[in-house]
């Protein structure tokens, strides 16, 4: 995967699919990946916020979906 041109998508799909499992650590570690490859990817921060809600992080959930809604 890091030497794929496209590791910033594979990143993206595994953080989903993560998310939909529900294991929220998972998928925060993966949707940072993708923010520090690819920040503009449509609706990541909309799922970051997901993420961090579901561990708990409220502070970093309401910033990412502030950013989504930007």
């Amino acid at each position: 995967r890091a030497e794929s041109p496209w590791h910033s998508s594979a990143s993206l799909w595994l953080g989903l699919l993560v998310l939909a499992r529900g294991d929220g650590p998972s998928a925060v570690a993966l949707l940072e990946e993708v923010e520090r490859l690819a920040p503009r990817t449509p609706g990541l921060a909309l799922r970051q916020g997901l993420a961090y809600r579901m561990t708990g992080d409220v502070e970093r959930a309401r910033r990412a979906f502030r950013r989504a809604i930007r």
